[in-house]
């Protein structure tokens, strides 16, 4: 990930991050905007800032997680901000187009993804009463205005796709998860397990059960440890899963 520094924004925080806060920067969603983005905002004079910008291929780093950018007051010291190449008078068509689709699905929803993960937030996308009330999650620059009252801005605008996007990030959280336990059962050890009585021989062997014949015993038995059940529950488990 490719990173453009920006001097307005402050290298620590007053306060634990509880808000993932999307922005529209005005701009088209094109590849490459991204970077055009962070290099504008890094101009001292504009006295603005970024945690990450992302476009249809590429998410640019700024400010630090643990820094506290300048974007959007009310949820600057507790959020994550987060520029698109895009623009809040973007229509909801408009949202559906490659570009957008691309830029959401495969830059935006995986970076907040995993912010979430990483910082311990609920993946929900937040309304100004529950930022008010001091709740945790994702929202946008409009609906922090509409809590604080601190600025004019609008974006992402009222056609932004929060539900869909939230879809996105929820997808990304639980294919992370159950690849991680794909992942963990598949480095397990190969095993043979038996009934007590030896009537039942199975193979546990990449997180899956099967149950083996002789000659694969026979093969197995030089090199593979055979586990017996604990008991007759353990039995029953075995077998139900044969």
């Amino acid at each position: 990930m490719r990173t453009v520094a920006n001097s307005s924004s402050y290298p620590a925080r007053n306060a634990k991050i509880r808000l993932v806060v999307v922005h529209t920067a005005e701009t088209p969603c094109e590849p490459g905007r991204a970077y055009n983005i962070a290099a504008y905002l890094a101009n001292p004079s504009i006295r603005a800032s970024a945690h990450y910008i992302v476009d249809p291929d590429e998410t640019v780093a700024q400010v630090p997680d643990e820094g506290t950018a300048w974007a959007a007051p009310g949820a600057n010291a507790d959020g994550i901000q987060i520029e698109q190449a895009a623009f809040a008078g973007f229509t909801a068509d408009d949202w559906k187009g490659d570009n957008q689709q691309r830029m959401l699905r495969t830059q935006l929803a995986p970076l907040v993804a995993d912010l979430c993960s990483r910082h311990g937030l609920p993946a929900v996308w937040l309304s100004a009463a529950d930022l008010l009330a001091g709740r945790a999650g994702v929202t946008d620059h409009n609906t922090v205005n509409a809590a604080y009252g601190l600025s004019d801005h609008w974006d992402c605008g009222p056609s932004f796709p929060a539900a869909e996007f939230i879809g996105m990030v929820v997808e990304r959280l639980d294919g992370a998860t159950d690849g991680g336990a794909e992942k963990e059962a598949a480095e397990m050890p190969l095993y043979m397990m038996g009934l007590r009585d030896g009537a039942v021989v199975a193979v546990y062997d990449g997180g899956f059960t099967r149950q083996i014949g002789a000659a694969e015993y026979k093969h197995l038995s030089s090199t593979v440890p055979l586990v017996p059940t604990s008991g007759v529950d353990e039995d029953n488990i075995l077998k139900a899963g044969l």
